[in-house]
């Protein structure tokens, strides 16, 4: 051990001491340690007045409780990180304060993430730990500067704020102008409410807008009153479209019911005849094939998934046909094989009937 290091190590034991040998109640520990901390004493080389932290002093305390045999030998040995400075560099302080400026809303953890990855990518030496860039970003916050700027970015916010507003307020009531609601509705006006092409082309311009001030689509749409699912099917329209795509899309006009109970009936007609009576060389139908049919003799063009329709309402269903590679008859491979030995066994003469009786 050398001189200076028995000299440390005969500091730091005189220091904690009296922890040692005193009996300590619930809480105490921490208070003496805090106290110790904020007194000034003689450095044990220079001489010269020192003040020692809190996690230092608790640091010594532990490692001579935990060595009680030779707690000079444990109180001599130099960290491992000893000569590493963890104070923060002047180019370091600078780059956090502008961060600390212009990323105000960060936490502390992602200010230190940032700072690790900058001083990797510029080769700034060793990182400090995140309790330094914490220590460092609290004492700063108090700064004007930095106070001034998060003033000013809540203001920003206030006025963005203030701005979506007013687009959703002026929106609904221009639209409340030019349309009329439909009568005897409940909930939100906008949400019974007719809108022509160029209302829809206004309230997409809005919704832009709105954007731009920050805002968000679900929030736009629970603002206005309009379903989000209804503005996306605008602009999608109107993406592809412009105006045009915006006129109220027509109603689409199925069949008669009458028609539709007789191309059923004509349907069944075909299916409980075989196919080969109408020109198609199959043993059973397929959809596919009865729509052929139907369109060859009644000139009706449907598609197979409407023939299943109509024959599964009439209660008829259509089944693949179930291939059976084997015979569950336990005496089949016996069969076989005496059956093959009477076909080997057969004269050009002979003729082979052979009938299965399961």
């Amino acid at each position: 051990m050398s001189k200076n290091s028995r000299r440390w190590a005969e500091f730091r034991l005189a220091v904690v001491g009296h922890l040692l040998v005193c009996e300590l109640g619930r809480g105490q520990l921490e208070a003496e340690l805090k106290s110790l901390s904020a007194k000034k004493w003689n450095h044990p080389i220079s001489g010269q007045p020192a003040v020692f932290g809190y996690m230092t002093i608790q640091r010594w305390y532990y490692i001579a409780r935990n060595n009680p045999e030779d707690r000079l030998c444990a109180l001599s040995t130099t960290r491992s990180d000893a000569g590493n400075p963890w104070s923060l560099t002047n180019e370091v302080r600078a780059y956090l304060t502008m961060q600390a400026k212009k990323h105000n809303s960060w936490s502390y953890q992602r200010h230190h993430q940032v700072l690790l990855r900058t001083m990797r990518e510029r080769g700034w030496g060793h990182p400090p730990s995140y309790k330094t860039v914490n220590r460092y970003l609290q004492s700063i916050s108090s700064s004007p500067d930095v106070a001034s700027n998060v003033q000013i970015v809540k203001l920003q916010g206030l006025v963005g704020h203030l701005r979506r507003t007013l687009i959703v307020q002026s929106t609904v009531t221009r639209l409340l102008k030019v349309a009329e609601p439909r009568p005897k509705t409940v909930g939100s006006t906008l949400k019974f409410i007719r809108l022509g092409p160029y209302e829809k082309s206004y309230v997409l311009s809005r919704l832009q807008n709105y954007k731009t001030a920050g805002g968000s689509l679900p929030n736009f749409c629970a603002g206005v009153g309009i379903s989000t699912g209804s503005i996306e099917r605008w602009a999608a329209a109107y993406a592809r479209y412009g105006v045009a795509g915006l006129y109220a899309r027509k109603r689409r006009k199925f069949l008669n019911r009458t028609s539709a109970q007789e191309t059923k009936a004509r349907i069944l007609e075909i299916f409980h005849n075989q196919p080969r009576t109408y020109g198609i060389n199959r043993a059973s139908w397929t959809g596919e094939s009865l729509a052929d049919a139907l369109h060859r003799t009644f000139r009706i063009k449907i598609s197979l998934s409407t023939v299943i329709r109509h024959l599964r309402r009439a209660g008829f269903k259509m089944r693949r046909a179930k291939q059976v590679l084997t015979s569950p008859d336990p005496d089949y491979r016996e069969k076989v094989e005496t059956l093959l030995r009477t076909l080997q066994t057969l004269r050009e003469t002979e003729m082979l009937f052979f009938v299965d009786l399961r």
